[in-house]
């Protein structure tokens, strides 16, 4: 049952519906231009108001809309074509306060100049950016430059519009052209700490039979901000190895409201979201629902794929008086695989709810609280049955129902003891229990290639429920002795009930401002992963819980906008692993919806891991015709393997080998073409080395034959590269604002190598087998349309 066939629908379907769409909204353009040929412009000049010397690189926008440029070398910026009408003009620079003004435009003046002088900021110490892993996204803070915006998100190719897909493009992150799981440096998406509003979301992706995940649970229009850190990130966030994704979501300015709808390829989406009660409360509702089944049943070759998910989120705010606000929030989401293929049947189906209420306090003039309650669940389902070879002699069954539940409460406290020394600290109190109904058949028959055959029934039972508790609790304290200068020392102490873990974590990082636009960070500490209530393998009939795996970091980094106004940041990292825990692969046939019913289910034993690199990322984007931003990183991945098991034998290995996530070279090259502000056009190009994999053989003892690995990961696929275009078309309405694209993924068609499958056939006197290797591959040419609509008021 092949995994691998589930995703390359597609294209099919969608298509003609969305070209429909398209060409109506080419239409809507014309009428609209010939209904308005008016065209002015605002330009002007931003300067420090001290030194009245020129800011270059300061970010200026027209808010309620996309349009944003940045100053030139000499503080100089300019908005074209625009019609008749008021616009706001906000201007924001790292380090100074934002200042925003009003441009009238009319038939008598059809050019406004305006001029901005910044004050300079007095950004909080708790603002200031210490780990040197750090990258924002779709952040407009005056306390730090974001790596991409949300207009970079909303028009680069991407397949689906996902802030997972496009945040792949950074140094040190990994990812599928199917899944939208990402790996930093070297470690899975499980080592990564993903938080919404405060809350950790347990599972975070849609169709999970797709690499782990086709997309995210949170629609990118819902989103306003991300954090993502990969390495050395303070004693405040634990129990994960290798990162953090820390996303927050809209919040509505005061007297402001929004309405958007989108149609793109597979799914249909909507959100809403306003101010209520004099703006003291608002809300946010986003709505997303796939139809990839409508789409797979236009296919002959794919009817029988059914996959449907949907997702649902909800948040109200309410501001009571100048020093509490309250949120109540809420996630509901869920997808469903049902699949009946040539005699291969599942039924996947995932479910997860999570409920949360937030409160921040402003205790006194240097005291600030916020505390979380919560609730939640994930339950999954896997039924199916199947053959895991062309000639049906070993037939498999699963029944697999897992359910988890949480409540937790967590407890934060900042205290300002002074402009230079900050105390921060905290509790997280989690209850947890989770169960396990596990049931696998395997009936296997092993022919002799001189008659007769040995027939074999393996079956695994497993009933398992658990209930308990963890607790984590943590304290930092940030420094700075001087002003360009910050410390930040911390540690965390975890204790999980149901491992018996009891951990310490210490933490310790610095940053320095060497020059007026150059930073340089460094960072270390100890990052501790317990094991989950839901991460038992019962599946390959493993019930035990291991202790906490640890990875240490070091890692610097330097960080310059340049005269040429190209944002660099150049990072060195080193991550070093202990205590891993045991790792299932399938070497033969690693896409299948039942990996653990297969025969080449294999368990690594692993003992210690190395992650080592150098990652590079360039951008500029001056906000005029062009721009562009590159990511380039170096790195090795090395894991440490005792043995390995295979159908009850054990094989010693005791040598160092490549990470399944080695990704020797990594590549991206991203450009962004303006010639007007209704159109955009954006290409993507992408490189990585090959990924290893571990190669065999077929060797004979006696009247039987074997399968026999060849050394672990000591082959590579062939190299991968592909590049993307879409072109993104804007237009004004009265009522509000379109915006359609045209994309194709992989434009010249390469046939990248996924994954190597192995067939074993008999000759025809049967007395000699032979070994066949096929290739399959990733994302071929892929043709894609979307609508988005916006209304604000």
């Amino acid at each position: 049952m092949n995994a691998n066939r589930i995703p390359k629908h597609y294209a099919a379907g969608a298509i003609a519906l969305s070209w429909l769409l398209g060409c109506s909204l080419t239409a809507t353009a014309a009428v609209s231009a010939a209904r308005d040929s008016y065209s002015g412009a605002v330009q002007g000049r931003v300067v420090a108001t001290d030194s009245r010397a020129a800011l270059p690189g300061a970010s200026v926008r027209i808010t309620g809309t996309t349009r944003a440029v940045k100053t030139d070398s000499t503080g100089f910026f300019s908005f074209s074509d625009l019609r008749a009408g008021s616009y706001d003009i906000e201007v924001t620079h790292v380090g100074y306060e934002t200042e925003s003004a009003r441009a009238e435009l009319d038939r008598r003046h059809t050019v406004v100049s305006m001029d901005f002088a910044l004050l300079p900021a007095a950004i909080p110490l708790k603002d200031i950016t210490v780990s040197p892993g750090r990258f924002t996204i779709m952040e407009s803070h005056t306390a730090v430059r974001q790596t991409l915006s949300r207009q970079d998100i909303e028009t680069i190719p991407q397949l689906t519009e996902d802030v997972y897909r496009a945040v792949a493009r950074l140094p040190g992150i990994a990812s599928t052209d199917y899944s939208a799981r990402f790996t930093v440096r070297g470690g899975e998406h499980d080592q990564v700490l993903v938080r919404l509003d405060g809350l950790e979301l347990y599972e975070p992706f849609h169709l999970k039979e797709v690499g782990g995940g086709a997309l995210s649970v949170i629609d990118v229009a819902a989103i306003d901000g991300v954090d993502l850190m990969t390495g050395g990130f303070s004693a405040e966030y634990g129990n994960r190895m290798s990162g953090v994704f820390n996303m927050r979501t809209r919040t509505p300015p005061p007297g402001r409201g929004r309405l958007a709808a989108g149609l793109s390829l597979g799914a249909i989406r909507a959100l809403s979201e306003g101010t209520f009660a004099t703006h003291r409360g608002a809300w946010l509702v986003s709505v997303r629902r796939g139809y990839l089944e409508a789409v797979t049943g236009l296919t002959e070759e794919y009817r029988g794929v059914d996959p449907r998910y949907y997702d649902i989120l909800g948040k109200v705010s309410w501001q009571s008086g100048a020093n509490h606000l309250l949120s109540v929030h809420f996630l509901k989401a869920g997808d469903r695989l049902d699949y009946d293929q040539d005699g291969d049947i599942a039924f996947n189906e995932y479910d997860g709810a999570y409920a949360w209420w937030r409160l921040h306090s402003r205790v006194s003039s240097n005291v600030t609280a916020e505390t979380i309650g919560s609730i939640g669940s994930v339950d999954h389902t896997r039924r199916g049955s199947g053959y895991t070879e062309s000639s049906r002699a070993n037939q498999f069954f699963v029944d697999d129902v897992r359910d988890f539940d949480f409540a937790g409460l967590q407890q934060r406290l900042d205290w300002g003891v002074s402009k230079r020394i900050l105390f921060t600290g905290g509790v997280d109190l989690r209850r947890e229990r989770s169960t396990y109904d596990y049931w696998s058949l395997q009936r296997n028959r092993y022919t002799s290639p001189f008659g007769g055959y040995d027939y074999r029934e393996d079956e695994i039972t497993l009933d398992h429920a658990r209930a308990g508790h963890a607790v984590g609790a943590w304290l930092s304290s940030r420094v700075q002795p001087t002003e360009p200068v910050t410390i930040e020392a911390g540690a965390r102490y975890d204790q999980v009930s149901y491992s018996g873990d009891r951990l310490v974590s210490p933490r310790l990082g610095l940053a320095a401002a060497v020059a007026a636009n150059t930073s340089i960070r460094a960072a270390w500490g100890k990052y501790y992963q317990p094991q989950r209530q839901y991460e038992l393998d019962i599946a390959d009939g493993d019930d035990r819980f291991y202790p906490a795996q640890l990875a240490e970091h070091v890692v610097v980094g330097i960080e310059q906008q340049s005269a040429f106004g190209v944002d660099v940041r150049l990072e060195a990292y080193y991550k070093r692993l202990s205590n891993l825990k045991p790792e299932y692969r399938n070497w033969l046939y690693p896409l299948q919806l039942f990996p653990e019913a297969y025969l080449d289910r294999v368990r690594i034993n692993r003992e210690r891991g190395v992650s080592r690199g150098v990652e590079l990322y360039l951008k500029r984007d001056p906000g005029g015709t062009f721009s562009w931003w590159a990511s380039y990183a170096l790195a090795w991945v090395t894991e440490r393997v005792e043995s390995y098991d295979v159908d009850g034998g054990r094989t010693v290995v005791d040598d160092d080998v490549p990470g399944s996530f080695d990704h020797r070279h990594t590549l991206y090259v991203d450009c962004a073409y303006r010639p007007s502000p209704a159109w955009q056009i954006n290409l993507a190009w992408h490189f990585h080395s090959g990924l290893p994999y571990t190669d065999g053989r077929i060797e004979r003892a006696g009247v039987y034959y074997y399968w026999v690995n060849d050394e672990i990961n000591g082959e590579r696929y062939p190299a991968y590269h592909r590049l993307d275009l879409r072109v993104n078309r804007y237009v004004n309405t009265a009522h509000g604002r379109l915006a359609f694209f045209v994309e194709v993924i992989n434009l010249y068609d390469r046939e990248n190598v996924r994954t190597y499958e192995y067939d074993i056939t008999l000759s025809e006197d049967r007395t000699e087998l032979f070994l066949h290797r096929s290739e399959l591959h990733w994302l071929g040419i892929l043709p894609s349309v979307g609508i988005r609509w916006q209304m604000d008021w």
